[in-house]
């Protein structure tokens, strides 16, 4: 009775959300996370091992291979999806984590981007088979295996996503439960 909840929402007229056309990179993987989803990406294993992981990350597992390119600002971070492919976002598994949002998802899918999610909340409150590619059991590889090559999956994943997000989490939706529980 208590609580109120408001979700997390993209504002498209902020400058780094804008965005002129919609392309997918296909058949690459790109992952973006602060230094303290070093516990997430280890959750990738070797699956990576021989794929092109662009990783926009400050740090990397030891003994992980991908293609680690500048950080960007944190005013222009979303404009990094604009360029990217399938975007992977691992999670482990635990109750600090299962408290977190699903806006990795929610910037994904605000450019139309393909995404191979872990399998555990908070992602499964957005995931659906016709919007992402679940990863179960932290199974990378055969994530990979279904996705790679098949490019109109990569397009209805990210056309799905987006939609799903574009209804789900409108900001102007939930700027309106913010006035109203004032």
């Amino acid at each position: 009775k208590n609580v109120l909840v408001i979700k997390n929402a993209i504002d498209p007229t902020e400058k780094q959300f804008a965005y002129d056309n919609l392309e997918i990179d296909f058949d690459t993987f790109f992952y973006l996370g602060g230094s303290n989803h070093l516990q997430d990406l280890k959750l990738l294993g070797d699956a990576f091992e021989n794929e092109t992981l662009f990783l926009k990350t400050p740090k990397l597992p030891k003994r992980m291979h991908g293609i680690k390119v500048e950080i960007s600002e944190i005013q222009n971070y979303a404009k990094d999806y604009e360029d990217c492919g399938i975007c992977v976002i691992p999670l482990k598994e635990n109750t600090f984590n299962s408290c977190k949002s699903e806006l990795k998802m929610i910037e994904a899918g605000h450019f139309a981007k393909p995404v191979m999610v872990s399998n555990v909340e908070p992602y499964t409150l957005l995931a659906t088979k016709k919007n992402s590619l679940k990863v179960y059991n932290n199974d990378w590889s055969a994530a990979i295996k279904k996705i790679k090559g098949n490019h109109q999956m990569q397009v209805d994943l990210g056309l799905k996503l987006k939609e799903d997000v574009s209804i789900k989490y409108n900001l102007t939706t939930e700027n309106e439960k913010r006035l109203q529980s004032l």
